[in-house]
């Protein structure tokens, strides 16, 4: 896409000589003298548009032909916008409402519902935990359908599916390397190397990033460092087989915003916005692995076969402070009350996915048959436990702040609260679902 602009500088000769005599006479020439210019200036913008998506059918798709609401969001666009999560890419989709879940992880709504418990987020087309951050240093596309989406995906995504395409090894050797600084003291280096053979049946892709950041409050210091090494081997002309490791290991320190002040009715009070109400305890461990093992063989020219298998384990260990408020005590201040949550979370889905394509013609119709099978297991071992103030009975007084305006922080141990048990649990869910999709063009 090709701008071009045009500017015109007109430049009046005014005689300063004759300036007097023409006011006198006041008589102006209708056609004054003037001197005229042209600037062309060319500029040139090469943002790649979508054009495919494979999110709604799980075979590329052109979007004009696409039986749903799907939204693309390419690695041009968001490496422009400086995107390093999920969330940032996001922000370029109609119908997806990007919020913050307490800096520790991706939240967002589409088409009114959350993603918590109506979303769903994958990692090449294979189902992910509950919640994280997804950070972008090794996507290449970002896909979202819009809308129910249990046709393909079970029964979670009632908003939709979101899924994170990550780049693949090439068959060619290169390597690129970027760093950055920015505001908050903010640094981030990333890497990409790709490496093959001479005989090229096999390629190896190595990307990785490491970022610390202290972030826009008070104490909120920021570490996150991952690895993604990718393997393929081209076994022969119909066949090939890729294997995918990926290492995350995140340091979070969890923002709750500012209390509300509780007057005569809410409000958010008069005090500095990087100030931070948070006890000291809170943080976010989140150490993350992804395993993706592709085959496909290609049997004739109007059959292939393709498999999947993954593995996804997320340990979660998190402190956080949730502000209640601040409301009025009894010498005429406010008190900010708080509560603290802690929970320890270890979350493991594994599954496979065996699909057959059939490419066939019926009369005039060509047909693009998918079908398939997945089965999954996830299991669930959480314990989270809260700790709320209690003056009456003595004990988490410390969570309490006298001074909304000159908050005194009281909380320096573990030792000093009281955790009680909230919610416990070991669950564990089985999926067995076959689905087939067929691309028909008259």
């Amino acid at each position: 896409m090709k701008l071009k602009l045009r500017i015109k500088f007109w430049m009046y000769l005014n005689l300063m000589l004759f300036l007097p005599a023409f006011v006198a006479a006041q008589e102006f020439d209708p056609n004054p003298l003037f001197w005229a210019d042209t600037v062309t200036v060319v500029g040139q913008r090469s943002l790649s548009i979508p054009t495919v998506s494979a999110v709604a059918t799980k075979s590329l798709m052109s979007l004009h032909s696409m039986p749903a609401s799907v939204g693309v969001v390419t690695r041009p666009l968001f490496e422009s916008q400086n995107g390093l999560v999920l969330s940032d890419a996001l922000k370029n989709v109609s119908g997806v409402n990007v919020q913050n879940g307490f800096g520790i992880f991706d939240f967002f709504f589409i088409r009114g519902f959350e993603s918590l418990s109506s979303g769903l987020v994958l990692t090449d087309g294979a189902a992910e935990p509950e919640v994280s951050f997804y950070n972008l240093y090794n996507i290449e596309r970002v896909e979202v359908l819009k809308g129910p989406a249990a046709f393909l995906y079970g029964s979670n995504p009632l908003s939709g599916a979101v899924n994170l395409v990550r780049k693949q090894p090439v068959f060619k050797n290169f390597a690129n390397v970027s760093a950055s600084y920015g505001e908050f003291k903010t640094t981030r280096g990333t890497f990409d190397a790709g490496l093959t053979n001479l005989q090229k049946n096999l390629a190896l892709r190595l990307n990785g990033i490491w970022q610390e950041s202290n972030g826009f409050r008070d104490d909120k210091e920021n570490n996150n460092f991952a690895i993604n090494p990718a393997l393929t081997w081209r076994i022969d002309d119909r066949s090939a087989a890729t294997i995918n490791f990926e290492y995350v290991n995140s340091d979070y320190a969890p923002d709750s915003g500012l209390p509300l002040q509780f007057t005569f009715e809410p409000a958010i009070p008069n005090v500095p916005r990087e100030r931070s109400y948070q006890t000291p305890l809170d943080r976010s461990d989140q150490e993350l692995l992804r395993v993706r093992m592709d085959y496909h063989r290609e049997l004739t020219k109007a059959i292939t076969l393709r498999n999947k298998f993954y593995f996804t384990q997320l340990d979660w260990l998190t402190n956080g402070t949730l502000l209640n408020g601040a409301f009025p005590n009894q010498s005429g201040g406010f008190s900010v009350f708080r509560t603290l949550q802690s929970l320890d979370d270890k979350q493991k889905l594994f599954g496979n996915q065996l699909e057959a394509v059939f490419s066939f013609n019926t009369g005039a119709v060509s047909n693009l048959l998918l079908t398939g099978v997945e089965a999954s297991r996830l299991s669930d071992d959480f314990n989270l436990r809260i700790a709320a103030p209690s003056p009456q009975q003595g004990i988490n007084t410390a969570l309490i702040i006298g001074d909304l305006f000159n908050p005194v922080e009281n909380v320096t141990n573990i030792d000093q609260l009281v955790l009680f048990p909230f919610a416990v649990g070991d669950s564990r869910s089985l999926m067995f679902a076959p689905y087939f999709v067929n691309e028909a063009t008259f």
